[in-house]
């Protein structure tokens, strides 16, 4: 599971990890936004279409999710889809910021049966 706001422009340096995990072991990629807003912006499509063109051949699907709280949202889909791994690029003041910083993650890092990735962000 790749857990993104579409705010952030993708570098393939910084995929490169998830790509590789996912063609080795032969899982797609779940792509989940947490919907607040209505509609994307202009700047939210454009780089949902470059993370499409990065992601390339790998295997992914895109998922929404309409909650307001990020939190339960991210645990939620994880739970219902039987996720082995959450991924994300931990870029400074994006919306995964809270989650580093609340219960959440230390009770994804106690529990054995869940795996964080955490990409680095690559801005120059």
């Amino acid at each position: 599971m790749f857990s993104t706001s579409f705010k952030t422009h993708y570098k393939e340096k910084e995929l490169v990890t998830l790509i590789e995990m996912s063609q080795l072991t032969n899982a797609p990629i779940r792509i989940l936004y947490i919907q607040k807003d209505k509609e994307f912006n202009k700047k939210q499509s454009e780089n949902k279409a470059l993370l499409n063109q990065i992601l390339g051949t790998t295997s992914f699907t895109h998922h929404v999710l309409y909650s307001s709280d990020i939190q339960e949202g991210v645990r939620c889909f994880f739970q219902s889809h039987e996720s082995e791994m959450i991924a994300f690029i931990n870029k400074k003041h994006n919306f995964f910021g809270s989650i580093f910083s609340n219960p959440m993650v230390k009770e994804l890092g106690n529990n054995p049966n869940i795996s964080v990735l955490a990409l680095r962000d690559l801005r120059n």
